[in-house]
């Protein structure tokens, strides 16, 4: 079983204080959450269909899970990809869009540039059913259908990741 560190609001460790079900939080604790949004060259996102057993059976999203305890948030997002869909990638090529915080949860997230062949993907079928590239459109479409976690309202300060990645691909970034 997973044991996952225990943090204050502002990202600092309690020391000697590990949990294995978030429901051991008390008020103004939070565990560390790592998401990243894979993007390739044609500014497309890969998005994962989540197993059905899982949170959000069925829905796309993208990659991540919760840190383990001893690891960065780097680390964690390294370790989420290879175990996911079996994608390997350095913490240098990792690229912080922002750090927030919900009820329970510090969430790192991450936006990763790399070009990845579908067939390429070994998926692991008690994480994810299935994966595909979706234009920034499709991603919209996909949230407003309910098939997507709704990455639009996820943020509760108001700024949202759509809103990110969207402005990202403004300014050409992609």
């Amino acid at each position: 079983m997973e044991k996952w560190d225990v943090y204050d609001v502002n990202k600092n460790k309690i020391r000697n204080k590990l949990i294995v079900n978030v429901d051991e939080l008390e008020k103004d604790e939070y565990n560390l959450v790592t998401a990243t949004w894979v993007c390739n060259s044609k500014g497309e996102f890969l998005m994962q269909k989540r197993a059905a057993h899982k949170t959000y059976p069925l829905v796309f999203a993208n990659h991540g899970g919760r840190a383990i305890s001893g690891e960065t948030s780097k680390e964690s997002m390294v370790r989420e990809l290879e175990e996911e869909i079996g994608l390997s990638v350095k913490e240098n090529e990792l690229i912080l869009l922002r750090t927030f915080n919900d009820n329970e949860s510090i969430f790192d997230e991450y936006i990763l540039y790399k070009d990845i062949h579908l067939e390429d993907i070994v998926i692991d079928v008690k994480e994810v059913e299935s994966c595909k590239w979706v234009s920034l459109q499709e991603l919209s479409n996909l949230i407003d259908d309910g098939l997507c976690f709704d990455y639009k309202s996820n943020d509760p300060k108001g700024v949202h990741s759509f809103y990110i990645i969207k402005e990202l691909m403004k300014k050409n970034k992609f």
